[in-house]
């Protein structure tokens, strides 16, 4: 199967702003939990509000879980809103998928294609084999046929009884004439249809390889940019491909909710990219831990 070129991984950076350490980060430490409320959801995400907040809850069990604290409430009149924001961003994870279906569905008639053409070329070659042994039994008694014939023609003739038998020999040499005749029309009409056959196979890989090479031009190119923002108070989801995808996202925005910045782990939750989390697992690394307990003089 071909392999389709995939988008590569996307930044989720943006840099609090010392108002917002300000407003967090005290002489006596940060204050919780930070009460937040779901704001702006555009329909285009396909996303309720009630699974929306799901995700949302269990992107703030992320941090709750390996602190021990609270952290975060949901509060419908929370002053932190997460907004989600559909633009040029979400619209190209649209046409991706979009595209990506249309080449699996592609790449579906290729296989059911070459599938028809393989299973015909099979039962080509089974009855063409079996016509060849049928045409050799042929060839031997057709040729011991004629030797009987030349042997009695050098003796001046047969005998009638010898005559009988050389008649029904004869006749039954032109049955099997008649039927390695009739095999090898049927042979020949298969023989077109798997021609045939091998024609669309190979339409539908070029148009499949067609497809591909267009996708590969419009979406192939690196694009980096932020799937979530966090400024004032306001967290804004611009993409994601998947739920646990999103979960990630939101969880590095409330990161900088708590007031922290980036971290160069790449592990950690806190590292611009979303490159080598384990989205099977997302959880803390040590380093994000640290950071906060440290931002909020955490024991």
């Amino acid at each position: 199967m071909l392999n389709l070129l995939k988008k590569l991984k996307y930044l989720l950076y943006l840099g609090i702003t010392g108002y917002l350490v300000y407003l967090l980060v005290g002489s006596t430490g940060c204050s919780f939990p930070i009460k937040y409320n779901l704001g702006n959801l555009d329909p285009r995400f396909e996303l309720s509000q009630e699974a929306a907040l799901v995700v949302i809850s269990s992107a703030e069990k992320i941090w709750e879980d390996a602190i021990g604290i609270d952290l975060f409430e949901y509060d419908p009149k929370g002053k932190l809103k997460i907004n989600f924001v559909f633009d040029e961003r979400q619209q190209l994870n649209i046409d991706v998928k979009n595209a990506e279906e249309t080449i699996n569905q592609s790449e579906s008639s290729v296989e059911e294609a070459t599938n028809q053409y393989k299973d015909l070329l099979a039962l080509y070659n089974q009855r063409l084999d079996s016509y060849n042994i049928s045409a050799n039994i042929y060839e031997q008694q057709m040729q011991a046929y004629n030797e009987k014939i030349d042997y009695w023609n050098t003796q001046g003739g047969a005998s009638t009884k010898i005559y009988k038998e050389l008649s029904v020999e004869r006749t039954e040499l032109e049955t099997m004439y008649n039927q390695l005749a009739s095999q090898e029309m049927n042979l020949n009409e298969l023989g077109t249809k798997v021609n045939a056959l091998a024609k669309i196979a190979n339409i539908t890989v070029d148009l499949h390889n067609t497809k591909i090479n267009i996708f590969n031009e419009k979406f192939g190119t690196a694009r980096e940019f932020d799937q979530g923002t966090y400024l004032s108070n306001t967290i804004n989801i611009y993409e994601f491909e998947t739920t646990t995808d999103l979960k990630l996202v939101i969880a590095h925005e409330m990161g900088h909710a708590l007031g922290l910045d980036h971290i160069d782990n790449p592990y950690s939750l806190m590292y611009y990219l979303m490159e080598k989390q384990d989205l099977n697992n997302i959880k803390l690394t040590e380093d994000d831990i640290q950071t906060l307990k440290q931002r909020c003089r955490i024991k």
